[in-house]
Order: structure tokens, then C-alpha cells, then sequence
């Protein structure tokens, strides 16, 4: 997949144009296990560091929380990885939500990924303060720790995503062994990037085409 190093932390490139659907991103090659959970072949969410860094590239932290953060992950390792695990399942919620067909809402299929938004949600709620972002409107800031901010803050705009944007506006690509996510309102994009998914497609179908020419004349 595309990746990018920021501050020695490998992180997937934004092709999504929304921060929930860039942490979707942060796994690639999503499958469904024989129990239902859906989990990525390819994880960028390796560590606390990376978590943080990342959300600062995609604008969920600033950079002085992304400081903060770090020193929160050294002084407290353990409460580091529960922040990881907390946004590994996020994103698995996240990424089922906003991949499954209409009909199957509501469904028993469903239950884990509603409930383990609905979780994330109100833990963030709970801990949350409203402060002003401009004209007129407030947000919920995360609360104060600052290893978990990050996923409240993720787990609030997610929730604002498929209620103000629907998983109908969101699109996954077509490219093998990818299924990035990005906003698709017009339903005409494809690929997460053309030079990457786009041009890979081009050349398997023209080698395939190339194949059955070579297998014609012979």
C-alpha cells in the first residue's frame, strides 16, 4: 500500500478526505474471519507512536497533543496499548459500518460493530468538554487523557459521518487487496489513487489480455 514516514512513523497516505475513514485506511486487504470480524492484512496501527502521529497528520490532534501524547505513551506503556486496541476496534466498527449494504442494518450481523460504536460514543461523551470551534459552534473536545483522545475524537466524527453523510457517500476501492475507503458522493471514483490501485488494475488486465492473444495464435 502507500505509505508515507512522518517523524520515523510509517502511516498510510490520506486518500479518504475524513479523518474516520483515514483510520479505516490505517489497515488495508480487509477480510471477514469465519466469525465475523472483519480485520485488515496490512496494519499501520502498530504502536501508540504511530497513532498519534498519524492523528496529527490527519488533523485530530495538534501538534502540541501529539507531544503530549508521546510522553503520556513512555510514562505509561500499558495505558498505550489499551489506547491502541481501543482504536484498532474503532476502526474495525467503523469500517463495517460504513462497508455493509443497506438491508443488512438492523440485522444480528450488525450488532458487534453498532455496539462497539455506540460504545466508543459514549465513553467519549462521558468524558468529554465543549469547546467553541467558531462561528457560534462547539465540539466535544476528547476529555483530557491524552492517549485516548484521539479515539473519542475519531469515534465522535465517525458517528457524525454516517449520520450527517451515510455510508451511500462512501466508497471503497477496487483494487486487490486494498479496500481503502474515501468520500464518494458522486459515486464516480474507483480507486483510492489512480497511479497506485488504478494502474495495477490496467496492467493485470492488460497482461491478461496479452495471455489469451499469445494462447489464440498458438
Amino acid at each position: 500500500m502507500a505509505s508515507e514516514v512522518v517523524a520515523g512513523c510509517v502511516i498510510p497516505l490520506r486518500v479518504a478526505d475524513h479523518p474516520a475513514l483515514e483510520l479505516c485506511n490505517t489497515g488495508a486487504g480487509w477480510t471477514q474471519s469465519d466469525h465475523g470480524r472483519l480485520s485488515p492484512a496490512k496494519d499501520y496501527l502498530v504502536d501508540a507512536r504511530t497513532l498519534l502521529v498519524w492523528a496529527g497528520t490527519v488533523g485530530v490532534l495538534c501538534p502540541v497533543e501529539v507531544t503530549e501524547g508521546e510522553r503520556a505513551a513512555a510514562a505509561d506503556p500499558a495505558a498505550a496499548a489499551r489506547a491502541v486496541a481501543e482504536a484498532v476496534r474503532l476502526r474495525a466498527a467503523l469500517y463495517a459500518l460504513c462497508t455493509t449494504a443497506p438491508q443488512v442494518w438492523g440485522t444480528e450481523e450488525m450488532d458487534r460493530p453498532v455496539a462497539g460504536l455506540r460504545a466508543a460514543v459514549a465513553a467519549a461523551v462521558r468524558v468529554s468538554s465543549l469547546r467553541p470551534i467558531g462561528d457560534s459552534r462547539s465540539t466535544w473536545d476528547g476529555g483530557p487523557d491524552p492517549l485516548r483522545r484521539p479515539v473519542h475524537r475519531l469515534a465522535l466524527l465517525g458517528m457524525s459521518l454516517l449520520a450527517d453523510i451515510g455510508p451511500a457517500a462512501v466508497g471503497r476501492c477496487a483494487g486487490e487487496g486494498c479496500g481503502w475507503l474515501f468520500l464518494n458522493r458522486g459515486g464516480r471514483r474507483v480507486w483510492c489513487l489512480m497511479p497506485l490501485c488504478g494502474n495495477r488494475a490496467k496492467a493485470r488486465r492488460y497482461a491478461e489480455r496479452n495471455r489469451k492473444a499469445e494462447g489464440r495464435s498458438g
